[in-house]
C-alpha cells in the first residue's frame, strides 16, 4: 500500500456495486416503550442499482454511477469512465469475486487495456475487505433513513446531494475507508 501510496501515476480504488429502493427498509429501529416510530411507506417497491469507487490512499474521491441493473457491460462502462476521469494514470481497483467483475467479457477488456487497469480481486464471500461497502452504508442510512421516494429522480438526487457532500470532506471519507483498518503494510 505505501509502495502505491507514494507513487503520484497509480490511484487505488475500491470498487463496489449496491442497491436502494424507493421505499427503504426501516423497519429495524427502536422506540420507547408506547411510542412507536410510524413506518414510512409508499407502495413504490421499485429501486436503483448503483456503482461506484473511492480513492483509498490519497484523495480519497469518490464515484458513483446510478442504473437500473449492473452487469459486465456497466462495469466495462465504469472502468472506461473512471479511465477518462484520470487520464495518464494507472488505475488499481479492489473487486469482489461477483461474477459481473470475472466474466469473460471484462477479463478480454482488462487484457486489451494492458496495466491500465489492474484488478485486486478480493477472497471469495469477504465483504468487509472492501472498503467501497462503508460507503455505501454511510449512502443508505443517509439516503434512506426516513425517505420515501416517489421516483427514481428522487432517488437519484438524495444520492447526488450525497457525494457532492462527502468531496467536501475528505477527512471523514478518510475515516470511513482507512485502508490501514483493511490491510496490513509493510
Amino acid at each position: 500500500m505505501e509502495y502505491v501510496k507514494n507513487k503520484t501515476n497509480i490511484l487505488l480504488y475500491a470498487m463496489d456495486e449496491t442497491g436502494m429502493n424507493l421505499e427503504p427498509n426501516n423497519f429495524y429501529t427502536w422506540s420507547p416503550i408506547g411510542k412507536p416510530i410510524p413506518v414510512i411507506k409508499n407502495g413504490n417497491r421499485g429501486g436503483l442499482s448503483f456503482i461506484g469507487a473511492t480513492e483509498i490512499t490519497t484523495n480519497y474521491e469518490s464515484t458513483c454511477i446510478a442504473i437500473d441493473k449492473v452487469d459486465s457491460d456497466v462495469v466495462i462502462a465504469f472502468f472506461e469512465y473512471m479511465k477518462k476521469l484520470n487520464p495518464k494514470k494507472i488505475l488499481m481497483f479492489i473487486l469482489d469475486n461477483a461474477s459481473i467483475h470475472i466474466s469473460s467479457k471484462v477479463k478480454k477488456y482488462l487484457k486489451q487495456v494492458g496495466n491500465r487497469i489492474i484488478p485486486i480481486q478480493l477472497p471469495s464471500y469477504s465483504p468487509k475487505l472492501n472498503p467501497q461497502e462503508n460507503i455505501w452504508n454511510q449512502q443508505k442510512r443517509i439516503c434512506s433513513q426516513g425517505s420515501v421516494f416517489e421516483n427514481k429522480e428522487q432517488l437519484i438526487e438524495c444520492v447526488g446531494d450525497f457525494y457532492r457532500w462527502i468531496a467536501s470532506v475528505p477527512e471523514l471519507v478518510k475515516k470511513w475507508v482507512n485502508w490501514k483498518l483493511y490491510f496490513l503494510s509493510d
